[in-house]
């Protein structure tokens, strides 16, 4: 009895380490979620369906008042997740929260 239940444990205790490996891979590594990344200026986008070049205007005013304030870093690199389709924004609010930027 001692014998299977060591081994159980054991089997239990590997499948959630493998399992964790691979949800911090997926969390540290977006583009696994997502089909398409367009990478623009400072800007690293990530998305699964068309992509609508009205963000691109969008991230020239937001990188503009940017620049205004005293906290820009021109060299901090973003990553832009859209939420399209894909399961990873709900994987990241379910981890962070609604707002998990």
């Amino acid at each position: 009895m001692k014998q299977q239940f060591k081994k159980w444990a054991l089997r239990l205790g590997v499948t959630g380490l493998v399992t964790t490996a691979l949800l911090l891979i997926i969390i540290r590594n977006p583009i696994l979620a997502y089909a398409n990344k367009i990478t623009y200026n400072n800007y690293a986008i990530f998305h699964g369906k068309p992509f609508d070049p009205a963000l691109i205007t969008k991230l020239n005013q937001a990188t503009e008042l940017l620049k205004r304030s005293e906290f820009h870093n021109s060299k901090l690199q973003i990553d832009i997740c859209k939420n399209d389709g894909s399961k990873y924004p709900m994987l990241m609010q379910t981890l962070y929260g609604q707002a998990f930027a």
